[in-house]
């Protein structure tokens, strides 16, 4: 009797056309992940390299300020300039001055609400009021703002500046 062999061996040595096509669809995938991340880390990367940016035209104008600081009047409290930077013309600075402040002796003490303490006398008044005149003319606030005008991003710093040419009256007590 003759058998006749009706398996037929395929030659599986290749890919079909469906494997090719999951292939070409997983590299398309983790390749659009890598490149989105990538785009990430740049973005990331400029926004960092703005802040530091920010941060370093801020110490510097507060460096010139503490090295050349204006005359020190209550003029300087009424606006906040604006101006910008001649080198980095995409940066503008905003420089604000307060007056040093204590609050009220009788908020300090806590008797602001109830009145069961004795109120202060009128020597710790007198004072109290010499040291906080004396103290608002010889400390002022400065608080520097930098801001991208594109991006609007903007970075703050403050120090405290004494006035050297500040006068300190010691009133009869």
């Amino acid at each position: 009797m003759v058998k006749i062999n009706t398996n037929h061996h395929q030659n599986s040595g290749g890919f079909a056309l469906l494997e090719v096509l999951i292939a070409t669809l997983l590299f398309a995938l983790f390749a659009a992940v890598f490149v989105n991340s990538q785009s990430t880390n740049i973005n990331i990367s400029l926004s960092l390299d703005d802040e530091v940016r920010l941060k370093e035209l801020a110490q510097m104008k507060l460096n010139e300020i503490i090295l050349n600081p204006p005359d020190l009047t209550k003029s300087l409290t009424m606006t906040a300039k604006i101006k910008t930077f001649e080198n980095y013309i995409d940066y503008e600075y905003k420089i604000e001055w307060k007056n040093f402040e204590i609050p009220d002796m009788e908020k300090i003490k806590g008797n602001e609400e109830s009145n069961e303490e004795k109120p202060s006398s009128p020597f710790e008044k007198i004072l109290y009021e010499q040291i906080s005149s004396n103290l608002k003319e010889l400390i002022w606030q400065v608080r520097v703002t930098i801001t991208n005008k594109q991006t609007k991003y903007h970075y703050s710093i403050s120090t405290w500046i004494l006035n050297n040419d500040a006068k300190v009256t010691i009133g009869k007590l």
